[in-house]
């Protein structure tokens, strides 16, 4: 048996690792009652109601629907997204307000889709993790029609600084990136908003990317400290992953689809997208507004 796998399940089954979950919940509890969670949980919800208006009736295009929207600035003031890693809240279990502003990482990113798919009711949450590689992804197969923006970060600073990162010690012990993670018919399947892909979990926690070769190294740990999911939820998951089972495979092709359908909705519907932009835009100025006094 797996020596970690072994040690976390020994941990999460203890009087501490049991605190540790009510926390957790305790923590979601008392964030309900913040205004930027009113304004932000609005905004999620009127992301839903518009990937429903589209037809959407699955977790996959709903995913790569989120994507497009993300990435096309129809979730950020002035509608317009970038990358980047300055002038960030990254406010503790409401880490997607930031995309409000116009500026996010991967924390933010996989922070509002496990919101928006627990939403339209498939259980959800983000999953830390570690690249296995330290270069950029190789042998990409597939790319879809989306362009991430990035602000004073060109690819060659952002896999440097990956590379320097992961020469820290420590840093090979935590998790740099963290994606979604959710059921779907009782089967797991990951994705990465930031990366605009879809991974499929191999042995030994370890998830791969569909269309590229880069594989990420799943970090469990970290993941039940930075969530509001339950113990239940988590643990269905992290078995899953341990024995590889419920898990559906995804390939290439339908990955292309997936994406090429979603996207081909929204353009079909741009003005369905753009009036769903101007009904949330006081949202999101809102959002902007009341998460200044957390900086």
């Amino acid at each position: 048996m797996n020596n970690k796998y072994t040690k976390l399940k020994i941990f999460y089954n203890s009087t501490i690792g049991e605190s540790l979950f009510k926390a957790n919940m305790i923590k979601e509890e008392k964030i309900k009652k913040l205004d930027i969670y009113e304004s932000y949980m609005s905004i999620v919800k009127d992301t839903c109601k518009l990937i429903k208006e589209l037809g959407i009736k699955d977790p996959y295009n709903a995913s790569a629907i989120f994507d497009y929207l993300l990435w096309n600035g129809y979730l950020s003031k002035d509608k317009t997204l970038k990358y980047s890693i300055s002038n960030r809240t990254n406010l503790n279990y409401l880490a997607g307000t930031d995309i409000m502003t116009g500026r996010s990482v991967c924390i933010n990113n996989a922070d509002m889709l496990s919101r928006v798919l627990n939403e339209l009711g498939y259980e959800s949450f983000i999953f830390v993790c570690r690249p296995n590689e330290t270069e950029e992804k190789k042998n990409t197969t597939y790319k879809p029609n989306i362009k991430r923006k990035k602000d004073n970060i060109t690819e060659t600073e952002e896999s440097n600084i990956r590379k320097f990162l992961l020469k820290l010690p420590f840093f090979n012990k935590i998790g740099t990136h963290a994606i979604t993670i959710f059921n779907f018919c009782n089967n797991y399947s990951f994705h990465d908003p930031t990366n605009i892909d879809f991974l499929n979990a191999q042995k030994d926690f370890e998830v791969k990317f569909v269309c590229s070769d880069l594989s990420f190294q799943l970090n469990p740990f970290d993941t039940s400290i930075i969530n509001n999911v339950t113990k239940e939820c988590f643990m269905k998951s992290f078995e899953s992953l341990y024995n590889n089972s419920n898990q559906l495979k995804l390939d290439k092709m339908f990955v292309e689809k997936t994406f090429d359908y979603s996207i081909l909705k929204c353009i079909i519907n741009s003005s369905l997208l753009n009036d769903f932009y101007e009904e949330i835009t006081p949202k999101i100025n809102e959002t902007c507004k009341r998460l200044e006094k957390y900086k």
